[in-house]
């Protein structure tokens, strides 16, 4: 556990690093040297500036490093997102039908599920209809697969 959080953490200040040195290594530094060497600044001015530029760079740098982090995970939330099916549930006409004897009423409801999103296995389906009244629960009877390409 500790060995993970400490390549988290070395990981971060790598990606800090990379991100920092670019600003630093900048032209920026390279026209603040111009300008103290050219008005005759003192060592202490040139300190102070440059660490001012430093501490501004290392902000600026946490941004960077949490900006591609961040790319990264939107990136892979959208594959994620992608890869996900997406059900959509259809009942049909409700048909119905009364014995002769008048004592057993069958109700056949037809149901359709629609997949919008990646492919999935679907296994041991249950389901469960309820009316005021009436409740029941069972397996799927008829799964009827189609193919979009081909049989």
């Amino acid at each position: 556990m500790y060995m993970a959080l400490i390549r988290r953490i070395g990981s971060y200040f790598l990606a800090l690093f990379s991100h920092w040195w670019q600003w630093m290594s900048c032209a920026i530094s390279t026209l603040l040297t111009f300008y103290a060497a050219k008005t005759n600044q003192p060592n202490s001015w040139v300190a102070h500036a440059i660490v001012v530029f430093a501490v501004f760079f290392l902000m600026v740098a946490a941004y960077g490093a949490w900006s591609d982090e961040r790319n990264k995970r939107e990136v892979l939330q959208k594959l994620v997102d992608y890869e996900k099916p997406n059900f959509e549930l259809r009942s049909g006409q409700l048909l119905t039908s009364v014995s002769a004897d008048l004592t057993v009423t069958t109700l056949n409801i037809p149901i359709e599920v629609i997949n919008h999103g990646a492919r999935s296995s679907c296994f041991a389906w249950r389901m469960k209809y309820e009316f005021p009244g009436f409740s029941c629960e069972s397996t799927a009877k008829n799964f009827i697969p189609i193919s979009i390409f081909g049989p």
